[in-house]
């Protein structure tokens, strides 16, 4: 069921009052048509509470722009949205393409910083943030007393003579609620071992991330990632 204006509704409730069930939350397809994001495809969700979510169909399914009863909830770069016939794989590159967002993919073969393994040059995280889904699917709909807002599509990351992966991508948020699900699925389609690595990079801003704020999550380890970051490691969930 569905808590919106103070109350919980069922679905036949809901269909007393309102004709378009849009009008109590939406997912719905639009697309930047300025600057370097121009052709970028956007699904933006509104879940009815306040909590409203881009999804980048063009930019691997990535989560960009969140917020909250109007306060963001995501870090945005200087680069803001960038189409993906931009990236340029070379060292730092994929910096000049980052536009932070609530959630970036890093992989799906390597993730880190720029090196050279087996001979062959190794950008900043990978590719897959700059790959286009396919086969993509946005809409919502009703189970029981659920509605549902989702968008689902299929990210591959090939090479002739090379790996062949692919990522099947669904984003899901049900109308009446403050949270988002992301559900992946890597298959390897190729016919040898291919390496495999994925992040899940987390941008939060402000005002969420500000003097006071602390992380809270059900943290199985946490390794510093490199010496630099070691001496933090006691204040890793405060912020300063």
């Amino acid at each position: 069921m569905a808590r919106l204006y103070g109350r919980t509704w069922t679905r036949s409730e809901l269909d007393e009052y309102v004709v378009s069930s849009q009008v109590c939350g939406s997912v719905r397809q639009v697309q930047y048509d300025d600057g370097r994001g121009r052709g970028v495809r956007i699904a933006e969700f509104d879940t009815g509470t306040g909590f409203r979510f881009e999804v980048l169909l063009d930019r691997a399914m990535d989560i960009g722009a969140a917020s909250y009863q109007g306060i963001p909830l995501a870090f945005g770069s200087s680069t803001g949205i960038v189409h993906p016939s931009y990236y340029d794989k070379d060292g730092s590159e994929w910096l000049r393409g980052f536009m932070g967002g609530l959630m970036c993919t890093c992989g799906m073969t390597y993730v880190g910083g720029p090196t050279v393994e087996d001979g062959q040059p190794l950008g900043l995280h990978g590719r897959v943030s700059n790959l286009p889904a396919s086969n993509t699917w946005v809409d919502d709909g009703w189970r029981g007393d659920t509605r549902e807002l989702w968008a689902r599509g299929k990210v591959r990351e090939s090479a002739f003579h090379g790996e062949n992966m692919l990522l099947t991508r669904r984003v899901s948020a049900n109308v009446g609620e403050n949270r988002l699900m992301i559900r992946d699925v890597v298959a390897n389609e190729g016919n040898q071992r291919t390496p495999h690595m994925m992040l899940y990079h987390c941008n939060f801003g402000f005002p969420l991330l500000a003097e006071g704020t602390e992380l809270v999550a059900p943290t199985i380890g946490i390794t510093p990632r490199d010496a630099v970051a070691a001496p933090g490691l006691e204040q890793h969930a405060c912020y300063e």
